[in-house]
């Protein structure tokens, strides 16, 4: 079995004017936003080179944000998964539109905080801007595809009518892929925190996560930073995604293998460290496969 995904991101940014407008409200519904992963930075210009410019306009709010990039310890043992560094994974800053040349986008304001481009997986959200709104049907984000979405985001400078549901439900971080060998032959008491690729059999895929990992550490139970550990042989369930607080872990393995319960279960993901101090937002994590 796979366990299901962490929350998303959702931002709603409230910005009072002092002069009164003929305020219109706006009805909104299903995905606002739109994105594109940053691919270059040119800092003395302030310009970033992105994947997709053509719904991104001059004077457009944007949120520039950091998915990934956290550093983990990857050794074969209890420790495996914890943080070591967050380095920029989870940096984020509202900025603007000043010019867009094909896919080069000049931003107003110089950035204040520091990304890794592109191997941090950086995207840039359009975020709509609305007087007053009311939302009338489920409001959502994109999907996070590896490279984009999984981020809700607004600005509304007066009032917000909620007349349907902000769900977010299932699109952060991608759960670990299941895998059947259609081998009939019981495989007990595997119990490694990492597996490679080529143990997938015996081995569940980890759920994704603010760290980056190879293909040869990507299977068995040791939780990945914020992602649930894979479940092992034979049937252990993957451990839950975490966030701000930590992932559940998963079953354990067939009863017919003996010495049960024998805990080779998926670990479930870390508890991040959230404060207003550090100021960085992240994905839900990825729940684990189960083997």
């Amino acid at each position: 079995m796979r366990r299901t995904f962490v929350n998303p991101i959702f931002l709603l940014l409230l910005f009072l004017v002092a002069e009164t407008s003929f305020a219109q409200t706006a009805s909104i519904e299903g995905v606002i936003n739109t994105y594109t992963p940053v691919i270059s930075f040119a800092p003395c210009e302030n310009k970033i080179i992105v994947e997709d410019a053509s719904t991104f306009n001059t004077g457009d709010t944007v949120l520039l944000i950091q998915m990934k990039g956290a550093v983990i310890d990857s050794a074969n043992t209890a420790s495996f998964g914890n943080i070591t560094d967050y380095r920029n994974a989870g940096n984020y800053e509202i900025n603007y539109v000043k010019s867009k040349t094909s896919n080069t986008i000049e931003l107003k304001n110089i950035l204040t905080r520091q990304y890794n481009i592109p191997t941090g997986k950086v995207q840039l959200i359009r975020v709509p801007y609305y007087t007053n709104v009311n939302v009338t049907s489920t409001l959502t984000c994109l999907p996070w595809d590896g490279s984009k979405g999984g981020v809700l985001v607004l600005n509304v400078a007066d009032t917000v009518v909620l007349n349907a549901r902000l769900d977010v439900t299932g699109r952060g971080f991608r759960g670990g892929i299941g895998f059947n060998s259609q081998n009939l032959q019981l495989d007990c008491f595997r119990n490694e925190f990492y597996y490679p690729l080529a143990s997938r059999a015996s081995a569940g895929q980890k759920g994704e996560s603010i760290a980056i990992i190879s293909e040869d550490r990507n299977y068995g139970k040791g939780s990945i930073a914020n992602g649930g550990g894979g479940g092992l042989g034979h049937n252990s369930g993957g451990g839950g995604g975490s966030n701000a607080g930590a992932g559940g872990l998963g079953g354990y393995q067939l009863d017919n293998c003996g010495n049960a319960p024998f805990d080779n279960r998926g670990i479930g993901g870390k508890q991040l460290t959230i404060s207003n101090a550090v100021n960085k937002i992240f994905l839900g994590g990825g729940g684990g496969a189960g083997q």
